[in-house]
């Protein structure tokens, strides 16, 4: 009895990693379960045994693709005291968590955007609003202090996502623009992490006279 839900769960284990090598790569629509069902070495209607429709099978890849990216917004920054070493830990721990994470997050631009529904149940799941009040809280603690530039939760993370993510996202089209090679284009990422900080940093602190 024990060795056979051993096999079900190294079966249930190879379709899953299956399944995300396939909907990663050709999205929702274009996969099909019989070339998951080939991938994991086990005939169709065993792999219906397991998950009964497509459907099912997607969510619990979004689970463990989406959902463990998301799951790293939950950061925590337990023993730094300022917003500027919250803000610069913060952001390198989010920058590498994406150019680690690219594909996934790649997956979730195009399926989230098709299954909106889904992003709203991980948020609410996670909690993910409070986050976002409470970093509103603290920059508007911090712009009244006169420290920082007046700025909004949702603009930061707007300036944040859009300036680390694109670049990744547009690696084809960087490269035909910029007229270099994918190597050159990972030294550029690797360059970045420092360079959007900066940025970051500068747009928003007032200096000291």
């Amino acid at each position: 009895m024990e060795n056979d839900k051993k096999k079900e769960m190294i079966t249930e284990d190879r379709i899953i990693a299956a399944a995300i090598e396939e909907f990663i790569q050709k999205g929702y629509d274009a996969t099909r379960m019989q070339v998951i069902a080939d991938k994991a070495n086990i005939s169709k209607s065993a792999l219906h045994y397991y998950f009964r429709h497509k459907e099912r099978l997607f969510k619990k890849v979004l689970d463990l693709t989406a959902g463990k990216v998301l799951n790293k917004l939950h950061l925590d920054l337990t023993g730094l005291d300022s917003f500027p070493e919250k803000l610069d830990y913060g952001f390198r721990y989010y920058y590498r968590a994406i150019s680690k994470n690219i594909k996934i997050i790649r997956f979730m631009f195009v399926e989230l955007n098709r299954n909106p529904e889904v992003i709203n149940q991980f948020l609410e799941e996670g909690n993910y609003r409070k986050w976002i009040s409470s970093l509103d809280e603290e920059l508007e603690k911090e712009y009244q202090a006169g420290r920082i530039r007046q700025t909004g939760a949702e603009q930061l993370i707007l300036n944040i996502v859009s300036m680390c993510v694109f670049p990744y996202l547009s690696r084809g089209i960087a490269c035909m623009i910029l007229n270099i090679d994918h190597n050159a284009h990972k030294r550029i990422l690797q360059e970045r992490e420092e360079i959007v900080l900066q940025f970051i940093k500068d747009a928003m602190f007032i200096k000291e006279q």
